[in-house]
């Protein structure tokens, strides 16, 4: 059977440029140009059948959300770039110290990203917090408060962000956590919420010890769960808190 003569045809996105030399399974192949710029191979069957190929691939990938023009701390997306890695988008930026620099999506939806790296350098030399081999607690309770609310491979993500808890704009910079929240009174606190069910914020959120964090909880033990000992213990303590 004559093979069907396809070049200068076009098929969706696809325009066919020459057939092929090379074959796949016998198969001829046409050289193929894409409305994206990509040449691709394509089977013949695979351009002409109802519902074939119509572009290089590039269809198929999920079109970015449009940030361009939007602001991410010291950050402003200026324009998509063209790295992508596993199909996650990059976005050119400009950062208000004036170097520019390329970010990925995500990591600038997060807040991970706010800075072409300028600020993290002036954070360490700032405040102090986070210097190589010396981290403050405060420091590193900030950061985990961070992740577990922002970033979903984080192990306690779904007990947090993945029920809407939040971080203020203001504390995603230590620096504006700090101001808030001051030193931490002891290694026995830690950071703790008021209401469970709202977000980390000024408002919100205070240091308190375990003790205290207990009558704070989603779940709380039941009373029958107690000894007639721990039962009275847990009263006196309660009692005490009042």
């Amino acid at each position: 059977m004559r093979a069907l003569d396809l070049m200068g045809e076009r098929f969706g996105r696809l325009e066919v440029v020459r057939q092929s030399e090379s074959r796949k399974g016998g198969s001829i192949l046409w050289e193929c140009l894409c409305e994206c710029g990509t040449t691709c191979l394509v089977r013949s069957s695979c351009l002409t059948r109802p519902n074939g190929t119509k572009s290089c691939g590039c269809r198929s990938h999920r079109t970015p959300n449009d940030i361009s023009g939007r602001r991410f701390g010291r950050l402003i997306a200026i324009s998509l770039a063209p790295k992508r890695v596993r199909r996650v988008t990059f976005w050119n930026c400009q950062c208000d110290c004036g170097n520019a620099t390329i970010a990925c999506y995500w990591d600038l939806m997060n807040g991970n990203t706010v800075s072409c790296g300028c600020r993290q350098r002036e954070t360490q030399l700032k405040h102090g917090h986070n210097r190589k081999g010396s981290r403050s607690s405060e420091y590193g309770i900030w950061s985990a408060m961070k992740q577990r609310c922002l970033n979903p491979k984080a192990k306690r993500y779904a007990d947090y962000g993945g029920r809407g808890i939040t971080v203020s704009q203001e504390w995603m910079a230590f620096e504006g956590f700090f101001a808030d929240m001051g030193p931490r009174p002891s290694v026995e606190h830690s950071i703790e919420r008021v209401d469970v069910n709202k977000g980390y914020c000024k408002e919100n959120c205070t240091w308190a010890t375990d003790l205290q964090q207990r009558h704070n909880r989603r779940k709380v033990a039941r009373l029958d769960q107690f000894s007639t000992e721990e039962l009275v213990g847990e009263l006196r303590k309660r009692s005490a808190l009042q």
